[in-house]
């Protein structure tokens, strides 16, 4: 049983590695081929704020959907040891599409034919240009501070062709069924109170609407934890008390601190995790931390009422 186990995820990684060597090999292949049709068009030398590889990250992320893609349909869960053998094939696609491109100079001026790649490599890298977008201006040659932007290019691939990998890394997964486990539920708890406005010379309103936000805020925890003190002794009457003063989500996204409740499960044997995050803030300054999670059954699963929207 054992070894049909181990041999199933061996050929599970054959297709995932080949997968992912597809699109790594189709994402270069457009990226030369755009290049060849318009000369001024260079998605991997798109940069925001000047150093940040933006062209190279999406090119990236496009050659990673493979690896992605089939480990979610084969249901492999992604690990360290596999993120570091796509990490190495993202890096030895690049390499080898730089290889190609040589190559297919030396078809086209037949006197490259005369120097090595490491040669045309870093000849290139050091004739490398920067300019900004909306203007003409041009930084000239870089010398050896193309080998910078060499380094953010191959970075920002390798960077985006791992992120959906470790999206997926981060999903909930079933041990016992080998599959990812699906978004069955979401309920949202109060951790703060209501926006309102208060005049700034008005001290003892400040001050008391910062008691009720810190009151607030410490009474979401609290409910938190003891809905994931529910699902850990199944006791299911408590669970459905607690839920049921779930906020519906447009309420709760007005909220300064909320607490989304989620429930992932198996689509397979049901079996689940409640995972509770707090998310604070709006927009731009928005940011969540994970603060509690707890495995159940299927048959706690099966007894929760769905949430309400």
């Amino acid at each position: 049983m054992n070894d049909q186990h181990k041999f199933s995820m061996h050929i599970s990684d054959f297709w995932i590695m080949a997968a992912g060597m597809v699109t790594t090999a189709l994402a270069l292949l457009g990226v030369y081929l755009l290049s060849h049709v318009d000369g001024d068009f260079n998605i991997m030398g798109w940069y925001a704020l000047f150093i940040i590889p933006a062209g190279a990250i999406l090119v990236g992320i496009a050659a990673g959907s493979g690896y992605g893609l089939v480990s979610w349909l084969m249901g492999r869960k992604v690990n360290g040891s596999l993120l570091a053998i796509i990490l190495v094939l993202l890096v030895i696609g690049y390499g080898s599409a730089q290889y190609v491109e040589f190559t297919g100079m030396q078809k086209e001026y037949p006197t490259l034919r005369q120097i090595s790649f490491f040669q045309y490599y870093d000849v290139s890298t050091r004739s490398m240009t920067f300019s900004l977008s909306r203007s003409k201006t041009s930084t000239g040659e870089l010398g050896i501070l193309g080998y910078l932007f060499r380094f953010l290019e191959l970075a920002g691939f390798a960077v985006g062709g791992l992120v959906i990998p470790l999206m997926l890394k981060s999903k909930a997964y079933c041990e016992g069924c080998g599959v990812y486990m699906r978004k069955k539920d979401i309920w949202w708890l109060a951790a703060a109170v209501p926006n309102r406005k208060i005049p700034k010379k008005d001290t003892a309103a400040l001050n008391a609407y910062a008691e009720e936000m810190k009151s607030a805020f410490e009474n979401g925890m609290n409910v938190s934890q003891l809905l994931i003190k529910a699902a850990r002794e199944r006791n299911i009457p408590a669970f459905q008390e607690i839920i049921a003063r779930a906020l519906p989500v447009k309420e709760a996204q007005k909220l300064e601190h909320r607490i989304e409740v989620r429930l992932n499960t198996c689509p397979r044997c049901s079996d689940g995790i409640f995972i509770a995050t707090l998310h604070s803030g709006h927009g731009d300054k928005s940011r969540s931390e994970k603060i509690a999670g707890q495995p159940v059954d299927s048959g706690f699963t099966r007894s929760i009422p769905p949430a309400t929207a």
